[in-house]
């Protein structure tokens, strides 16, 4: 079952956190050349590439944040493919335009940091909403919609709607990422939710 939705405030603190603690052991592995990982206040050891790259999650962090600039009222995302906090930290770094790359180097520069702090209080206070957690491949239309339901959304962006944990087994790959977002298209039907599908 997924998990509810999480306000953009509460996330908030958690990813700045999460920008620290990793920010700070990219420093110390840039001096020590050190390759250890770090425990942070998630539930395990994550490595300092916390962020990885991925074309479809950036995508959605940039419409995201382009449909909260442009007041498009409430605004939901849903992340199949990354924490939520994560893909809020991911937001956050788009919007602020401060290279993501530069945390887990340590390299964040002094300017850096009151453009993060900025677009942290224009995000805290936005109409963006977060929802992950256990999206089964049997009821992603079920999941998508309660989430619209649950947030009275005006507009919904998935992630990464080809993440193969959501696949059917034995489908063809291009097959079972076409039924997933069959499945996404199918909970906005009938509503004037505009939903957002990258790639």
């Amino acid at each position: 079952m997924a998990t509810p939705p999480q306000s953009t405030r509460t996330l908030l603190h958690q990813a700045i956190r999460l920008v620290e603690d990793f920010h700070v052991v990219g420093k110390e592995q840039e001096r020590r050349g050190s390759n250890r990982c770090v425990t942070v206040f998630l539930d395990k050891p994550m490595k300092p590439d916390w962020l990885k790259p991925n074309a479809k999650c950036d995508l959605a962090a940039r419409v995201a944040w382009e449909l909260v600039r442009n007041r498009k009222g409430q605004v939901g995302y849903l992340a199949l493919s990354e924490p939520a906090v994560l893909a809020l930290a991911r937001v956050l770094f788009v919007a602020a335009k401060v290279d993501v790359n530069k945390v887990p180097t340590g390299n964040l520069e002094e300017n850096d940091f009151p453009r993060l702090t900025c677009m942290a209080g224009k995000l805290a206070c936005s109409p963006l909403v977060f929802r992950d957690g256990d999206v089964s491949a049997d009821r992603i239309t079920q999941t998508a919609r309660q989430f619209i339901e649950d947030s009275q959304l005006n507009c919904l962006v998935v992630d990464d709607p080809d993440v193969p944990d959501l696949w059917i087994p034995g489908l063809l790959p291009a097959s079972a990422s076409r039924r997933v977002r069959t499945e996404l298209r199918e909970a906005v039907r009938g509503s004037r939710v505009e939903l957002y599908l990258p790639g």
